[in-house]
């Protein structure tokens, strides 16, 4: 039996694979606006990539099939007038957009992220830009670029690969390589996952380096998605072994959609992705391809609306993103309410019509379908203005002139870099001293342990407590988990269950080599880590139950019995911005015109909204435990940046108190801790 018989190479047109466009993109579409229930919308992709591995191969095949070679020129031109117009007025179109709102911040980033999308890039450079103080994916108009970098990638690669194959292999062992190129794919996605592959970091570093954001690399590299190019690809060997019974096809084509539609509805941002996750909706489409024909439930898909969507659906994969992007920053803070979203839907599909009619057709059989050398030199025109434009914007820091003036007074800073260069822990050590050891012989004096939220206090403690008494400060705070004993993190990307007991046993062995009983400073973005947090077990394993508010508290007692009879202080939340970027809503040309507000708006926050008032509440309840405890000193910094219901953004010079929406700046982290100072300087070793 031969389990892969002759490809099914047809050439027809296949409305049901239309219909699967429509279902990818309204998947996408209303993931990125927000619908709740489209929470794992994203997977929309990865039916677009089935869909590309099925009919690009299918086109190459026959092609080869029927010539005995394959023309790449012609193949080349028909992809560049397939997607090259929409894609350059999409651009152009986001470019000014972009021009007219973003500040020079968020306007630097699109200029580097528009000459990655035209030369199709984008994948590397989202990857390189994915760290912890990356700004939000959110407002970033051209993030949904990746996926056409990926399918452009792809393009180039695929066509000399099945070339050689069919030309040095014989037919029947084509589809066994593919499956074990897909078997490949996704053993990567596993062995990357965590970020810490051994044999890059041992023969390669920089590159060990570079992929060390594990959830990021699977997600943006074409080697991780091959396997689901591959099951699109391995469907036209099935497409002619349709069943003798329509019933059956029926029922593949049920079973298709239900995974599909189980993928949607059920996946969130949070889970391991693509890796096994992806097979579910990857599977699903290759059913629905290969039974759509003959199944007589197939106008579900082939309506004239589902047709049309998908028709459609290039365009407007195109222009949805950007339309998201820019609603969501004109409204600066708050979510999208129903209008918000159907309003975001509404235009997308306008824009994607108007689009398709006068731009998509015309450029493949209309007026503005050119010759072949005309293509060329109108590509390479193209995208060298695209990749002028945005170099500029990237080297002269997102044209700072469209800013008026008064913004420059209102704020000090490093435009190019604002977040991660005055965050308050930018220039200190994830783990080790502050000062050069051989002035420490006797080791800390002071250690300052958490995560982000626990190295923002850095220049703050360093400057107003360690550095005038001559005291020493270790840090320990390179991981984003509860530094507390016998805690871990659950979510994807790291290796957390090492990493966090490592991180505290570092911490551990600062406090336990001093001299003296330093004092230990524990602060952390508490409700942050409350939501992925998880315990360990005596086997080292996590045991997979809810952390809640007790078992945090509990910890922080577990904390103090370790490092006894050193005190311990514990920072609570800090107030935060409630979501909103200062240096980014500041720094907008023309923000009252656009949006109604004012910059005095935003130099403070209600202490009754949001975030601030989550902070609070659970500061309220640290404050009480270390009252009826008497084991540690609670640290409000609700105390020294709030007055009855308002906290200020700015300190008395009116520099930014926060690098981005929640981390202290430099001058944030001198100023709470400055007027916390009493708090500190009462407890030993610093009497």
């Amino acid at each position: 039996m031969n389990l892969f018989p002759a490809p099914e190479l047809t050439k027809g047109y296949l409305p049901h694979v239309d219909g699967l466009r429509a279902i990818a993109v309204l998947a996408v579409v209303l993931f990125h606006a927000d619908v709740l229930i489209f929470k794992g919308g994203f997977v929309g992709v990865d039916v677009f990539f089935v869909i590309s591995g099925f009919l690009i191969t299918r086109l190459i095949y026959a092609e080869i099939e029927r010539s005995g070679t394959f023309r790449f020129g012609h193949f080349y031109l028909r992809r560049i007038k397939r997607l090259f117009p929409a894609l350059l007025i999409a651009l152009l179109a986001t470019t000014v957009v972009a021009t007219l709102v973003l500040s020079p911040l968020h306007l630097e980033r699109f200029g580097s992220s528009l000459a990655a999308a035209v030369l199709s890039v984008s994948n590397f450079f989202f990857l390189a830009e994915a760290d912890y103080f990356d700004s939000a994916t959110r407002l970033k108009p051209l993030l949904h670029t990746w996926s056409l970098s990926v399918e452009e990638q792809f393009y180039l690669v695929w066509p000399l690969t099945l070339l050689l194959l069919l030309r040095y292999m014989s037919t029947r062992w084509i589809p066994w390589l593919l499956v074990g190129a897909g078997c490949v794919s996704l053993y990567l996605n596993f062995e990357f996952a965590n970020g810490n592959n051994s044999l890059l970091s041992t023969h390669a570093p920089w590159l060990a380096n570079y992929l060390a954001n594990g959830k990021g690399t699977i997600f943006y590299l074409l080697p991780f998605r091959v396997f689901e190019f591959v099951i699109g690809a391995l469907t036209i060997w099935f497409m002619h072994a349709q069943p003798r019974r329509q019933l059956v096809s029926d029922v593949l084509l049920l079973i298709g959609l239900g995974l599909i539609g189980y993928s949607i509805f059920a996946f969130h941002e949070d889970i391991l992705f693509p890796a096994h996750n992806a097979l579910l909706p990857c599977l699903g489409t290759a059913l629905v391809i290969h039974s759509g024909g003959n199944s007589r439930l197939v106008g579900l898909l082939q309506n004239p609306l589902m047709v049309w969507i998908g028709l459609i659906s290039y365009s407007l994969y195109l222009v949805h993103w950007p339309v998201t992007v820019f609603w969501r920053y004109l409204m600066i803070t708050g979510e999208f309410s129903m209008i918000d979203q159907i309003s975001i839907v509404a235009l997308s599909i306008a824009l994607a019509y108007a689009m398709y009619r006068w731009v998509e057709t015309p450029a493949r059989i209309g007026k503005l379908a050119l010759s072949a050398p005309r293509w060329v030199i109108a590509t390479v025109a193209v995208t060298g203005f695209n990749v002028a434009i945005g170099t500029h914007m990237q080297v002269t820091e997102g044209w700072q002139w469209r800013v008026d003036n008064p913004v420059q007074v209102v704020f000090e800073g490093d435009g190019s870099d604002f977040s991660r260069q005055q965050y308050g822990g930018y220039g200190f050590p994830y783990y080790g001293a502050v000062a050069d050891a051989e002035k420490d012989p006797e080791g800390a004096d002071i250690v300052l342990i958490g995560d982000s939220h626990g190295r923002h206090y850095a220049e703050g403690i360093y400057r107003e407590l360690a550095e005038p008494t001559g005291r020493s400060l270790y840090i320990a705070s390179g991981t984003s988990c509860l530094h507390l004993p016998g805690f871990t993190r659950n979510s994807v990307g790291e290796d957390w269950h090492r990493q966090c007991p490592a991180a505290f046993s570092t911490a551990m062995n600062f406090i336990k080599s001093a001299e003296k009983p330093p004092l230990v400073i524990v602060s952390h973005a508490w409700l942050f880590q409350l939501k992925m947090a998880d315990r360990l077990g005596e086997d080292g394993k996590p045991i997979g139950r809810r952390v809640d508010r007790e078992t945090i508290f509990q910890g922080i007692l577990e904390l103090k019995a370790k490092i006894a009879p050193s005190q311990l202080v514990v920072i609570g939340n800090v107030p935060s911005t409630n979501g909103v970027d200062l240096f980014d809503v500041l720094f907008r040309p023309n923000l009252r015109e656009l949006s109604g507000e004012d910059y005095e708006d935003f130099t403070t926050a209600r202490i009754d909204k949001g975030d601030l008032k989550k902070n609070r509440a659970f500061n309220q309840q640290l404050r009480k435990l270390a009252e009826d405890t008497g084991a540690f000193v609670f640290v409000d910094p609700f105390d020294a940046l709030c007055h009855e219901q308002e906290c200020t953004n700015l300190d008395p010079e009116r520099h930014l108190i926060y690098s981005d929406r929640a981390h202290l700046s430099h001058d944030g982290s001198r100023h709470v801790i400055s007027r916390l100072r009493s708090s500190f300087v009462r407890l030993p070793p610093l009497v």
